[in-house]
């Protein structure tokens, strides 16, 4: 007599599960891969000049943009030793920030932080950009470091905030 084999539900059901944990084990990866691939804007704080203990000076937040991607939002917030250097402003350029749209500039001397939002209605699809100049004073001698906190981004005009940011480039402040 012949055999037959009878497969029911589980049979088919453990079958699809398998087939789908093998794609999604598989897929998770390559939407990786996409992600990063779309991220393709740069910030970094480059200092111009020497500083001198207690002479005020200044930095640049400067933005580089690969693939001129259509920008047209960007926040970062800086972390600074507070017993180090002073962050005593913000001061925006046109590259992405309009006046009517400057969300937030807000300094926090105690914890040692800086947070600068704004957006623009036209927007940025340059290569390079200067964002903001952060005006600062070193308090003693030597280096310190300003690097960018979790809350920086840019982010693409396409009517979703889709995140652009692939690298942070902080500072070491050098003082003399």
């Amino acid at each position: 007599m012949e055999q037959r084999q009878k497969r029911g539900f589980w049979y088919g059901f453990n079958i699809a599960a398998i087939t789908l944990i093998a794609l999604f084990l598989l897929g998770v990866p390559f939407l990786h891969a996409v992600a990063s691939f779309v991220q393709s804007v740069d910030l970094r704080a480059v200092q111009n000049d020497p500083a001198f203990v207690h002479v005020p000076t200044a930095f640049t937040v400067e933005i580089s943009n690969e693939e001129a991607s259509p920008l047209n939002a960007i926040e970062f917030e800086l972390s600074y030793d507070p017993n180090a250097v002073v962050i005593t402003g913000i001061t925006p350029h046109a590259t992405l920030c309009e006046e009517q749209f400057i969300i937030s500039n807000r300094i926090h001397h105690a914890s040692g932080t800086a947070l600068f939002q704004c957006g623009t209605v036209t927007p940025f699809s340059g290569v390079h950009g200067v964002v903001a100049t952060v005006h600062a004073m070193p308090l003693q001698r030597g280096t310190t470091t300003i690097s960018f906190g979790s809350t920086t981004h840019a982010l693409a005009h396409d009517g979703y905030g889709t995140d652009k940011t692939r690298d942070l480039y902080g500072l070491v402040l050098s003082a003399i």
